[in-house]
This record gives structure tokens, C-alpha cells and sequence, in this order.
């Protein structure tokens, strides 16, 4: 499951890279199998991804991943805006099931959220969820 999550997350965060990818891959087998079917399929669902690479992430870890809780130690407003407001970056800090503590840092435009709305709802500092 790991290297699923870790596929799933470079799909959702890296778009153009991802397209990239995919392209060279349809034309290794294009080349391989001698038919140009696969570099057409495999570029259009890279430009999919655009759209749905979030979406199959949150997705996926809503179903495989584990739950925890986290705390939110600072935030940050960032000089880029995105529709029109501003980009937040985050510091918190996670606990899993087991106990286990871990910081980490994410932005308004890199968390993933389940279920699927078409807003961001990320809680206050110094409150647990």
C-alpha cells in the first residue's frame, strides 16, 4: 500500500511531471509493441489527472489510510492567492493509533480533503482533530 500512496500522492501533486511520465512510458511500449495506441491512451489520461489526481488521492487514503489526530501549531499566510484568496502554510502535529508523534507541513493547496466539497475547511491553532 505504501508504494500505491506514494504513486497516488505524485500523481495529485505533480501534474506535469506526471504527464511526462506517462508519455514516455506509451512510447516505450508504442516502441516495444510497434502499435501507437498506448502513447495516445496514457497522455490523455495524463491531462485527466489534472483534474482528478486529487480527488483518486483523497480518495484512496479515505479508504487505506490510517486515522489519527493532529494539531495545528502555525500558520502562515502566504503572498500567493489562489481564487482569489490567500494560500495558508501549516505546521502540525500528527498522532497516530499507536502513539506516535510526527510534525509535518502542508498548505491550502496541497491537503487533501474527504469527503469531496468544493470548499476548505482546516480547523483553528491549538485544536485537536
Amino acid at each position: 500500500m505504501k508504494a500505491f500512496s506514494i504513486l497516488f500522492y505524485f500523481f495529485a501533486y505533480h501534474n506535469i511531471w506526471a504527464i511526462f511520465l506517462l508519455l514516455l512510458i506509451g512510447i516505450a511500449i508504442d516502441v516495444w509493441r510497434r502499435k501507437p495506441l498506448y502513447t495516445i491512451v496514457l497522455l490523455v489520461l495524463g491531462f485527466v489527472n489534472i483534474f482528478t489526481g486529487h480527488v483518486i488521492n483523497s480518495i484512496f487514503l479515505a479508504k487505506f489510510g490510517q486515522h489519527g489526530r493532529a494539531i495545528i501549531t502555525s500558520s502562515v499566510r502566504t503572498n500567493s492567492t489562489l481564487n482569489y484568496q490567500y494560500v495558508w502554510d501549516y505546521t502540525a502535529i500528527i498522532r497516530t493509533k499507536e502513539g506516535k508523534e510526527a510534525r509535518t507541513k502542508f498548505s491550502t493547496t496541497t491537503a487533501s480533503f474527504y469527503p469531496i466539497t468544493n470548499s476548505i475547511n482546516i480547523p483553528p491553532e491549538n485544536e485537536w482533530f
